[in-house]
């Protein structure tokens, strides 16, 4: 399974868990269970990966993981949050 196969994966689970039903939710959380070692070993196999100028070449894999669990648990991000995630990044943020 290729990269843009998992990115679309990630943003339909983001799309379902956008739902207000709850037991939608509780699916996708389910889901991400699985997933999550998936997505700790794709970080760690990024962070020694080559950068353009000091930032992450390909961010679409953590954009879309962060807006799942966001919305899977109802996560409100404040602004230093996500500063903080994107590492100051305020154009990704």
């Amino acid at each position: 399974v290729n990269k843009d196969t998992r990115l679309d994966v990630l943003l339909i689970l983001a799309n379902v868990a956008r739902n207000s039903d709850e037991f939608q939710k509780e699916k996708v959380r389910k889901v991400l269970s699985g997933v999550t070692s998936f997505f700790e070993n794709f970080v760690e196999k990024m962070e020694g990966s080559p950068s353009r100028h000091g930032k992450r070449v390909n961010p679409e894999l953590h954009k879309a993981m962060l807006l799942i669990l966001a919305r899977a648990f109802d996560y409100k991000l404040k602004t230093e949050d996500l500063l903080e995630l994107t590492g100051g990044d305020r154009r990704l943020a």
